[in-house]
């Protein structure tokens, strides 16, 4: 009676209604038992009555592969977004779409020339993009398990994990007793997420040195060396100094491998001191595709080669003499081209960019009145590792400081790049500057800042904290200009002292540097 009395006064206060058993809800049974057939039997029927309403009609490939991809793909969406589908019955719908695809009469049995598999491969690897119903199944409860890991506050977050794992994280939960069918899907879609899921280290008060995946340049993010009696509970924040901004050499040194100990010492530490957080290894930088794959080493030997194909049939067929220099700069022309469209691949900008052959006609171009400009660069180079240079000049040109800062890290370039940004702005914040422009030759790095974007992975906390420093200066604006208008930097860069630290220029640069900086200036004048 009591559980009836308590059910009642829930019913009143949300305002809603009790729920029959067997009632279905968003066309979706409330309730799935042992056996799945209610489940499959609205996936059966749904999918069963478009293909009949195809069959009749004269469809090309192409129609049949739209109708495929827009419609019977998607109907089973939702869900498979909310229950795993038995991988039986996810082959009964593969054969289904396999039928109607390959012209297959119903209760005739046909050929098929291809293997279904190989269909489902992207086009660039020689299938059509079909989706598999069992991967595409993982996929969408993997989703719904990342919403759980990064979502924590949300409603629904809130209720499994009062029932489920009021005590821990989702990726330690159990399946638990008598859980519902939705909650048990999602728990066996936990590989999935397992594949790429990284912690994000900030404070390195939540994550666990042992059994949870956060090392940087390792496959599976998980930390090899031994563990220790006593250490199962020791966090990333042991092993970091008191100030929060450095590694202590002593605790890597113990605890690690020496290779280990240089992975973690390549994580960067952020100074402002954020929580630690999930962030997907595998995203795909959306600045590296498109035209950014089409000017890698393939694409510029393609592109010469279509140029040659396209001069050698005037030659051949219309009878044209073509100057070899002619066809040279043609290669040359296609690739700045090309350059200007990765500009532009991201879709919109906000802000101040212009194109760099528009931007600075005569070359490098001073700070407006009152303000200093500084241009930064990385120099990468494996086994040496990673050198950041900038330097100051004043809106005449002369030079006020430049600096060196070595650190044996291993970093990606992009990365480097926006600890060039860092290091410049810290500088010029220590010795006073309110008004600056800082420009770059990394447009990844540019963009990242003109747009603000967030995210959660190491390099958007690294830009996160570039932001946060502007706002000691009274005005930042950010620039991209060409490797030839930032040769100063790029010098600086690549100096590359001898021993780890800092190196300070301050008035009077090294010489391959001071002769840039005297080109530029003479370009002024």
């Amino acid at each position: 009676m009591t559980g009836i009395l308590s059910r009642d006064r829930v019913l009143a206060r949300l305002g809603v209604r009790e729920v029959e058993t067997q009632e279905k809800y968003l066309g979706l049974p409330t309730v799935v038992g042992r056996s799945k057939k209610v489940l499959t039997d609205i996936l059966r029927d749904k999918l069963s009555k478009r293909l009949q309403g195809w069959r009749g009609k004269i469809l090309s490939r192409a129609g049949k592969e739209v109708l495929i991809k827009a419609v019977a793909n998607s109907l089973p969406t939702y869900v498979k977004s909310v229950f795993k589908i038995p991988a039986n019955f996810c082959n009964v719908l593969r054969s289904m779409v396999s039928r109607f695809w390959w012209g297959h009469e119903e209760g005739k049995r046909g050929i098929s020339w291809v293997a279904w598999k190989q269909l489902c491969r992207p086009k660039c690897n020689g299938g059509l993009g079909f989706r598999d119903f069992e991967v595409f199944n993982d996929a969408l409860l993997g989703k719904q398990a990342w919403r759980l890991v990064v979502e924590p506050k949300c409603l629904w977050a809130r209720v499994m994990q009062a029932r489920y794992y009021n005590s821990g994280s989702f990726m330690d939960a159990e399946v638990g007793h008598r859980p519902s069918y939705t909650w048990r899907s999602i728990v066996r879609a936990r590989h999935v997420l397992e594949r790429g899921l990284r912690r994000r280290i900030g404070d390195g008060c939540g994550t666990r040195v042992w059994g949870q995946a956060w090392v940087e340049g390792s496959s599976n993010g998980l930390v090899i060396s031994p563990c220790g009696s006593g250490n199962e509970n020791l966090r990333v924040a042991d092993l970091i100094t008191p100030n929060g901004r450095d590694w202590n050499e002593d605790a890597l040194a113990h605890f690690f491998l020496p290779f280990e100990a240089q992975r973690i010492r390549n994580i960067r530490l952020s100074s402002n001191g954020p929580r630690d957080a999930w962030f997907w290894s595998l995203e795909r930088d959306v600045s590296q595709s498109g035209c950014g794959m089409l000017l890698g080493w393939n694409g510029k030997f393609m592109i010469g080669c279509w140029a040659i194909w396209e001069h050698m049939n005037k030659v051949a067929f219309d009878g044209v003499r073509v100057d070899p220099d002619k066809v040279v700069r043609r290669v040359m022309d296609i690739l700045q081209e090309g350059v200007g469209m990765m500009g532009h691949a991201g879709g919109g900008r906000r802000g101040r960019r212009e194109c760099a052959d528009e931007r600075e006609p005569g070359g490098w171009t001073s700070a407006p009145e009152g303000a200093v400009k500084i241009n930064v660069d990385a120099g990468v180079k494996d086994g040496e590792g990673v050198s950041t240079g900038a330097v100051c000049r004043d809106n005449r040109g002369g030079v006020k400081w430049g600096i060196t800062i070595r650190r044996d890290v291993e970093w990606e370039p992009r990365f480097a790049e926006a600890i060039a940004v860092l290091d410049g702005l810290q500088e010029a914040q220590a010795r006073g500057h309110r008004r600056v422009v800082l420009e770059s030759d990394c447009l990844q790095v540019v963009d990242a800042l003109l747009e603000k974007r967030k995210g959660r992975c190491s390099f958007s906390l690294l830009i996160d904290d570039i932001l946060s420093l502007c706002s000691s200066f009274d005005s930042v604006i950010w620039s991209h200009t060409s490797r030839i208008n930032n040769s100063v930097a790029h010098a600086l860069a690549h100096v590359l002292p001898r021993v780890d630290g800092k190196t300070v220029w301050p008035s009077v640069l090294p010489s391959v540097a001071n002769s840039a900086a005297e080109y530029d200036l003479s370009l002024m004048n």
